[in-house]
């Protein structure tokens, strides 16, 4: 069946609204939560959620993400790493977890780890000048 113009608008709203009720995540409910906590800088209270989520969910690479940042900024940046690491096999391309994984490198001291994540950010036009900045902090281009 072809549909009419007038036909189209009604098609993409029932779309969206489709779409919109599809659960990003099996640990959808933990993981709003935790972004939420996140967002108020409650990055300790978003650590267990997001384990909860990742019980859920373990293949979700987002997850792994965000409880990287969150011990990241929790101040515990080597519990993160190994989250950040695990994003990253599971979607290589994920430039966020790459710059937050060379940011977490540059705070323990891996400046060699830190300049090779920094880099693949370089085609990123989201990282590109965030991650050349990081580099000249690091005494490298």
């Amino acid at each position: 069946r072809i549909f009419m113009e007038d036909e189209w608008a009604q098609l993409a709203a029932g779309w969206r609204t489709f779409a919109g009720s599809i659960p990003e995540t099996a640990g959808q409910v933990p993981f709003f939560l935790a972004l939420r906590k996140l967002e108020a800088a409650g990055f300790k209270e978003a650590l267990p959620l997001l384990g909860e989520a990742l019980q859920a969910d373990p293949e979700y690479e987002r997850l792994y993400y965000y409880r990287g940042l969150a011990a990241f900024r929790s101040g515990d940046p080597e519990g993160g790493l190994k989250d950040l690491d695990r994003a990253l096999v599971l979607y290589p391309e994920y430039t966020a977890a790459a710059f937050l994984r060379g940011q977490t490198y540059a705070k323990l001291g891996k400046k060699g780890e830190a300049k090779g994540d920094f880099k693949r950010c370089l085609e990123s036009p989201a990282y590109k000048k965030q991650a050349q900045d990081e580099l000249k902090q690091l005494g490298g281009k």
